[in-house]
């Protein structure tokens, strides 16, 4: 008999049968209608029971979670439902998926930037993961990425469309090589990946939609293939390493603030088939440089905006008029020069190059020129020369501290900070 209940405990043990988890339950909760949900002192957060979950755990349980496993019986979760403001998971590291699961809705854990593993059931008719990133079960659909993502990324060839939010908040990722076939870009794609450093999008897609490329700080290059007929709001709005990009032929509408809060901006290639501007496509004060047709609805929105425009590519100032202005006649290097409303210098004493501060003048032209980085009236030879890459062009900064670097392609550096405009210029014509 003895021998029998010791096989029987064995058979048990092997089979799962009345096996406890290890480790001790330290919270559980509801989590939908018949899912329920609880929580380990490893970290590990149990979903259980049948149909969807569709409420987050308790939000003082959130930063013990390490990883999240949904049991058989469990077929879905709502969309971005593990996010709450981006600083409730901070330790999630892994989330395994079972074979009942069968809904998942738009990124549900955006915000969790720890999150290394995706991992899918063999058995699960409608998904399937790899490489940290989960795709429908014939990977023609990129569903989201996990947020701990890092380096460089080839998406597969078979993906057609990266769905809303794919890769949401992916911090770390620095490259990304998109798909041929690709004819899908999801809403906020690539909202927040700061790192990411350039993007070429293929002929397949015919919008860049809302937000896509929103936020992606050290995006300095983008390359746009031919198809895409609109930029949506906010395509590029905050991409404060971009400093050029030239829209396809084809392309007719830019929607509201697409290259807006772009700081390093200094080219814009628009071409003639541009017939829709949203509101405020580029800052107030941009300096960048509209390159397009003479008489095309880009140079009609240029003008009308206040924006520099190239016909040709090369930037040639408005005539400056003749009057009169301040002029100091002797400047030494790295010395502080206020003037009250604008201000030249004479080439003559213009070797290589030295600093002076110019406040701010009041509303109007000449304080738009001199956030563009126009050439300031007077000599020919002052000009405002720009310094990309530089953050401080006075070493001894001046008070308020820079807040803002720009740039320009032809003549004039500048840094905007608040009241002042700090320049250094170069005799470019001696």
């Amino acid at each position: 008999m003895k021998r029998i209940i010791s096989l029987v405990l064995a058979l048990s043990m092997l089979l799962g049968i009345g096996q406890a988890y290890a480790a001790e339950v330290i919270s559980s909760g509801s989590c939908g209608e018949n899912a329920t949900w609880t929580l380990y002192d490893d970290g590990k957060l149990l979903i259980e029971g049948t149909g969807k979950m569709t409420k987050d755990i308790d939000g003082s349980d959130r930063p013990k979670v390490r990883k999240v496993v949904f049991a058989e019986g469990v077929t879905g979760i709502s969309e971005r439902l593990f996010n709450n403001s981006g600083e409730s998971y901070p330790l999630l590291e892994e989330v395994s998926f079972s074979s009942t699961m069968t809904d998942i809705g738009i990124n549900p854990f955006i915000y969790c930037n720890q999150l290394k593993k995706l991992s899918v059931s063999a058995g699960n008719p409608n998904y399937t993961s790899a490489d940290q990133v989960l795709f429908n079960k014939d990977k023609t659909q990129l569903l989201f990425c996990a947020g701990g993502k890092e380096g460089s990324y080839e998406v597969p060839s078979t993906v057609t469309g990266l769905q809303e939010e794919a890769f949401f908040d992916c911090q770390y990722l620095t490259d990304i090589t998109l798909p041929t076939g690709l004819q899908e870009l999801g809403v906020r794609a690539f909202y927040r990946c700061y790192a990411l450093r350039s993007a070429t999008v293929p002929a397949g897609i015919t919008e860049l939609p809302k937000s896509v490329f929103e936020q992606c700080k050290s995006l300095k290059s983008v390359t746009l293939s031919k198809g895409i007929r609109t930029v949506g709001v906010w395509a590029f709005w905050g991409c404060v390493s971009l400093q050029e990009i030239t829209l396809p032929d084809g392309v007719k509408a830019i929607e509201d603030e697409a290259l807006a809060n772009c700081p390093m901006l200094t080219s814009a290639v628009i071409p003639d088939s541009v017939t829709t501007f949203g509101s405020k496509v580029f800052d107030g004060d941009s300096i960048v440089v509209i390159v397009c047709s003479e008489g095309s609805p880009a140079d009609q929105y240029a003008r009308s905006n206040g924006l520099q425009v190239s016909y040709d590519g090369t930037y040639s100032p408005d005539d400056q008029s003749e009057e009169d202005v301040p002029v100091q006649d002797t400047i030494t290097a790295g010395e502080t020069v206020k003037y009250e409303d604008s201000a030249t210098v004479p080439g003559a004493l213009i070797e290589g190059a030295f600093h002076f501060l110019c406040q701010a003048v009041p509303d109007g032209r000449r304080k738009n020129d001199i956030r563009r980085g126009k050439p300031l009236k007077g000599s020919r030879n002052a000009c405002l020369k720009v310094l990309r890459d530089k953050g401080d062009i006075r070493a001894d900064k001046p008070d308020p501290p820079v807040t803002k670097v720009a740039t320009h392609g032809k003549g004039g550096i500048f840094n905007l900070c608040n009241g002042f405009v700090v320049f250094a210029a170069v005799d470019i014509d001696p």
